[in-house]
């Protein structure tokens, strides 16, 4: 595990943006992620794949179980670094849902950029997830 998310305790700067799950009481989410239903795979897949879209931002590591993935985006104009680890969740009956907490490594303020990834990524999923459904129905 990269962060323990359910236990995070974010900086005390207004430089990040946490969403998580409907069933997590998590006292600085500042939103909910929403349930997809599709398999914690795919649902890992699709993200990588929105993220592959993203300019500047790549991977920067795994956990061993490939539940928690972090990602490195750096800012258009200075080059500043952002961190992002995504961790998914399996729901059981074929659904999954994610956590994502998106930060700032340098600076006090974010001016919302990560508040703003995370709902373009969040938004983006679901045609990236019928992009995956069409590739893997495609390879059989």
């Amino acid at each position: 595990m990269i962060l323990d998310l359910q236990k995070l305790t974010p900086p005390g700067r207004p430089n990040w943006h946490l969403v998580v799950p409907n069933g997590w009481a998590h006292p600085y989410a500042l939103g909910r992620a929403p349930r997809f239903d599709v398999s914690l795979d795919l649902l890992r897949e699709a993200l990588v794949g929105v993220v592959a879209e993203e300019p500047r931002c790549h991977i920067v590591g795994m956990d061993k179980d490939a539940r928690q993935v972090e990602f490195e985006q750096k800012s258009r104009l200075f080059g500043f670094p952002d961190r992002i680890v995504v961790e998914f969740v399996t729901l059981g009956n074929g659904a999954s849902t994610l956590a994502i907490y998106s930060r700032a490594l340098k600076g006090y303020w974010d001016f919302g950029v990560n508040r703003k990834r995370v709902e373009r990524w969040l938004a983006a999923l679901p045609a990236q997830i019928e992009r995956q459904r069409e590739i893997e129905a495609a390879a059989l």
